[in-house]
């Protein structure tokens, strides 16, 4: 079977000889269609567009032509409009597994899990390739780790040579707290895919958590270089800026992490801690109710309230936050400097100076780990409801 790169030659030098037909008869609406589809195929999306409009000025588009516009629109990054074709495609009869699978990718793109998900179930019934990674990506995003990882390793049982799947298992693993066990799948995939993206990263966070911190920035550095608005390599690089007390390096690579992924509750954390240790209050509050928005199960949103509270001045809030983050992990590190600064601010200073011994930059941990560092490090365990965003195709 040809690979990739003789796939891309082979359409290349097809598109040649459609053009010179083309030069020939330019009205060919046939060719037309063709030289828009090896356009898109080989990446040159604005040529394609050529082709569709030249072939719209001569008559209606056929559903091939207008599915084709459906997924330049999604390049274009229009969801919506892309959304509106393929259903009117499908309420004309015209219910083909490659159609269900575009709109599934396409609701994906917008946020509409659930029907996302019956459109790709649909596309893996019918055998379309990469509906069965779309499918699992989509059960990722609904926090189905467990059916994710399940149907992920069904597919590898039946078809062991799908990449994908190895690189989405990878993240599955991550987000399910096994890290050994993500960065065994991330590096299959890297042995053949050196520049995946998600191996790179899942690859950069095994090595931030076994405190080798040059080597994971040199993974995040590589899987930003292939795919700019990763948002968890982008948090990565914010957790080594935390590790290494840069923190507005660290805050600027959280900014733009949660501008790439808004609904992850662990990032807007980093970004709070940040802007907390550097003494901007106020922003540190308006990034955890953020994150609070998202998922009020997560006991350290509730104890860094609670410390912002405590520095505040405002002990019965910050006693109400610290016995709900406790109530969520009784070993929650945040609650637990909450109430040492209670403890400091009430006068009982033996009882607070054992809980702030190691406050931030002194060492908290016999390994020499200081609170600035564990927190940073414990940002990577936070769970939250959002995970890998279907990535565009």
């Amino acid at each position: 079977m040809p690979d990739r790169a003789e796939r891309m030659d082979d359409a290349g030098r097809r598109l040649d000889r459609v053009l010179v037909w083309l030069q020939a008869d330019p009205a060919h609406a046939g060719l037309q269609q063709e030289a828009a589809d090896l356009c898109y195929r080989l990446g040159r999306f604005g040529d394609a567009r050529h082709w569709l409009t030249q072939q719209a000025r001569s008559a209606p588009l056929s559903p091939a032509a207008r599915s084709l516009d459906g997924l330049l629109l999604l390049r274009c990054g229009d969801a919506a409009a892309a959304i509106a074709i393929f259903q009117a495609l499908l309420a004309q009869g015209i219910a083909t597994p490659e159609l269900h699978g575009n709109l599934g990718w396409a609701l994906a793109l917008a946020g509409r899990f659930d029907e996302a998900g019956e459109h790709a179930l649909r596309a893996v019934e019918g055998g379309i390739a990469g509906a069965g990674p779309l499918h699992v990506r989509i059960l990722h995003h609904q926090a189905r780790l467990d059916e994710a990882i399940r149907v992920a390793e069904d597919a590898l049982a039946h078809d062991p040579a799908q990449l994908p799947h190895y690189g989405i298992l990878a993240t599955l693993y991550l987000d399910r707290d096994e890290p050994d066990t993500a960065a065994a799948f991330a590096r299959k995939v890297r042995a053949q895919a050196p520049d995946d993206a998600d191996a790179n990263t899942v690859l950069g966070v095994a090595a931030l958590l076994g405190q080798r911190r040059d080597e994971a920035d040199r993974f995040f550095r590589h899987a930003l270089h292939h795919q700019p608005h990763s948002g968890r390599a982008r948090a990565g690089r914010g957790l080594v800026g935390m590790l290494d007390g840069h923190l507005e390096t660290a805050e600027d690579h959280f900014r733009l992490a949660v501008a790439d992924m808004p609904a992850h509750a662990g990032i807007w954390h980093g970004l709070a801690w940040c802007q907390l240790l550097t003494g901007r209050t106020g922003q540190a509050h308006a990034s955890l109710q953020a994150a609070l928005a998202l998922d009020r199960t997560l006991a350290d949103t509730h104890g860094g309230l609670a410390v912002l509270a405590a520095l505040s001045g405002r002990p019965d809030e910050a006693g109400a936050c610290i016995r709900r983050a406790l109530g969520l992990d009784p070993g929650c590190l945040s609650a637990l400097l909450a109430r040492g600064l209670l403890l400091r601010q009430s006068g009982h200073a033996a009882a607070a100076q054992q809980q702030l011994d190691g406050l931030m930059n002194q060492p908290l941990l016999p390994d020499g780990t200081t609170l600035q560092q564990a927190l940073a490090t414990h940002v990577l365990s936070t769970r939250a409801r959002h995970h890998a965003a279907p990535r565009r195709r």
